[in-house]
């Protein structure tokens, strides 16, 4: 099982943890309308400063086992979500 296997899809909101899923939810939705088909992700979601939401979310087509830094596959994304204003603050990575 590679490490892309241990995280949900991004539409399967009810994978992550409660306290996890309006951040997941705000993401996909901001993702698809910038023209991306969030079913073709993974999420992580981790906490980030200010008491902010990290969402990682890495595309299908991201080379299986890299290691190395960066996007090879240019469709991966870093998104911040503040859960006191309820809405994704950036989205890093999103031309």
């Amino acid at each position: 099982m590679g490490e892309e296997d241990q995280f949900p899809r991004l539409v399967q909101v009810k994978a992550f943890p409660e306290e996890q899923r309006e951040a997941v939810r705000s993401v996909a939705a901001a993702m698809a309308s910038s023209g991306r088909e969030p079913n073709d992700y993974t999420a992580e979601v981790s906490l980030a400063a200010g008491g902010q939401l990290e969402v990682r979310v890495r595309h299908d087509g991201h080379p299986t086992g890299w290691s190395g830094r960066g996007d090879p596959c240019g469709r991966c994304c870093v998104a911040r979500y503040n859960p006191k204003t309820g809405a994704v603050s950036r989205i890093i990575g999103i031309r």
